[in-house]
């Protein structure tokens, strides 16, 4: 017994800083990890936001988009009969997918199917400016032959005015499938968003 309280006196000092360090480890530890914890929670609640951020811009955007679109030539499109040109001149002055491409490094942390839908949107919408350029250019075409053939009467100016007249028509059915693409991936990737969206602000 002697020997054991000569020990202690001897290591007490010791024995104790050797327990205080063990037990302030552990709290050290336990801050340590409620610390990151509290860390990936806030950055887990930042990139859910950002990706909400940039689904609300996307859909701001392409709901804007068909809007005007619809505003300038929906009922033209309406009556239109799929058996003459598309006589219609439809201006493009500006680039129209500001958001979209500023937001690009953004999307790939969207939900794949709805980065898919996205995609899909963009490069029809993409494919059908192109189209309401190619038929601008034709129905411009057009017009002008039909001016110098009005004037002539010249054989070849009557048989350029029906060339144009028939390729302009074969255009025109094109830009309606264009069309019609263009507004079923509307509804699709609206529908996409709107799903994502939700399921973000539920989690």
């Amino acid at each position: 017994i002697l020997a054991m309280l000569t020990f202690w006196h001897e290591y007490s000092d010791l024995i104790s800083a050797f327990l205080a360090a063990l037990l302030g480890g552990c709290f050290t530890m336990k801050g340590v990890t409620a610390q990151v914890k509290q860390q990936a929670k806030q950055q887990a609640t930042a990139a859910r936001e950002k990706r909400i951020t940039t689904l609300l811009g996307v859909r701001e955007e392409i709901d804007s988009l068909i809007k005007l679109y619809k505003a300038r030539i929906e009922e033209e499109i309406k009556q239109y009969d799929r058996n003459s040109p598309f006589d219609n001149i439809f201006p493009i002055t500006q680039n129209y997918f500001t958001f979209y491409e500023a937001n690009s490094a953004s999307l790939p942390e969207v939900h794949r199917e709805t980065l898919s839908k996205i995609v899909a949107f963009y490069t029809s919408a993409r494919s059908l400016i192109d189209s309401y350029r190619g038929n601008n250019a034709l129905i411009e075409r057009l017009d002008s032959t039909q001016v110098a053939s009005d004037i002539t009467g010249n054989k070849e100016h009557l048989a350029h005015l029906k060339r144009y007249t028939i390729l302009a028509t074969e255009y025109g059915r094109g830009l309606m499938m264009i069309h019609e693409e263009v507004m079923l991936r509307y509804k699709q990737v609206i529908e996409a968003i709107d799903g994502e969206i939700s399921q973000l602000q539920c989690s």
